[in-house]
């Protein structure tokens, strides 16, 4: 059949499924490097790395490795872990006990928050404790 022995058709054909098999787990595969995260969502999630909101929904996180993502089951999101500098200015901060003051606070942006921010510089002009 196909110009092959009888004896060679079958490893043949296993060697096929073997190799397309490889390929769509290869393209399926998804890594991230040591200063990103991956976020996975969806059904299949695993046991490792599972993080549970209390509702019942579920993700898993990637930090610095890989995860095989199911093309209809799971949705994979990246993320960087870097922090950034971001220097915030504003002409007056108006306080509860003192009036305004001037603020210019530089801060380090990382993962939604930025961290010791306007506020802090308010409170630590006018001599109030955290």
């Amino acid at each position: 059949m196909f110009g092959l022995p009888d004896f060679l058709f079958i490893p043949a054909v296993v060697i096929a499924v073997l190799l397309v098999l490889g390929i769509a787990f290869w393209a399926r595969y998804k890594t991230v490097g040591p200063d990103e995260g991956m976020i996975v969502t969806g059904s299949f999630l695993g046991s490792n790395h599972i993080s549970d909101d209390g509702s019942g929904r579920k993700i898993k996180i990637v930090r610095g490795g890989g995860a095989f993502i199911l093309p209809v089951f799971q949705k994979a999101e990246f993320m960087s872990l870097l922090s950034h500098k971001l220097d915030v200015t504003t002409p007056e901060v108006y306080t509860g006990a003192r009036g305004a003051c001037h603020c210019r606070r530089g801060g380090h942006y990382q993962g939604g928050q930025l961290h010791r921010g306007c506020g802090y510089r308010s409170r630590a002009v006018h001599g109030q404790a955290d």
